[in-house]
């Protein structure tokens, strides 16, 4: 059985099991499933990046990963977001914010570099953001800007 026989709806039912990186691969298939991948992104609401992230040696910022993913995906539907273990630096986390309006739970936890609770607030409140949810655990996160 050829899988391009089935019509729009069993493929938009099959997607709604899919993960968020499963999904954006999909799109990449044909002209139909980008399509038909569109329409179903409203489904993911929750994106753990540590899982969709491909390029990992820690060296340089996953941002340009990260807005590419959120970009594919139409972000304003995401409402929970996990950048635990990314590499962003503070500059980065107002890019990635932007994206996402939605947001209601963010996590922070054991990002790698440096990051200030007081910046966290900063761009969490420049984006008018209503997150319910915020979890900062790490050794990187520290009280103020300064060292």
């Amino acid at each position: 059985m050829d899988i391009h026989i089935l019509n729009d709806d069993c493929l938009l039912y099959i997607f709604s099991f899919l993960s968020p990186k499963d999904l954006i691969n999909c799109a990449e298939v044909c002209q139909r499933w980008r399509d038909l991948s569109l329409i179903s992104k409203v489904i993911i609401k929750e994106l753990k990046m540590l899982d969709m992230l491909t390029r990992r040696d820690g060296s340089t910022s996953d941002l340009e990963d990260i807005l590419k993913i959120l970009s594919r995906i139409d972000a304003v539907f995401v409402t929970s977001l996990d950048l635990s273990f990314c590499f962003l630096h503070e500059a980065d986390l107002s890019k990635v914010i932007a994206m996402v309006p939605a947001i209601k739970s963010l996590k922070l936890d054991y990002m790698p570099y440096s990051l200030s609770i007081d910046h966290i607030f900063k761009v969490l409140m420049e984006h008018n953001c209503k997150v319910t949810a915020l979890s900062i655990r790490s050794p990187g996160i520290h009280k103020t800007g300064k060292d």
